[in-house]
């Protein structure tokens, strides 16, 4: 079905790849969701 709606799925891996190289895009509530933020001190 996806395919059919030219979606692409990803898992694992590529998939955290793909979130790291666009966090800076993401906004502050799917950050949240995902529990991806900038801990440095």
């Amino acid at each position: 079905m996806a395919k059919q709606e030219n979606i692409s799925i990803m898992e694992g891996d590529a998939l955290v790849d793909w979130i790291y190289t666009r966090v800076n895009d993401l906004s502050p509530a799917t950050k949240e969701q995902l529990g991806v933020g900038d801990y440095r001190k």
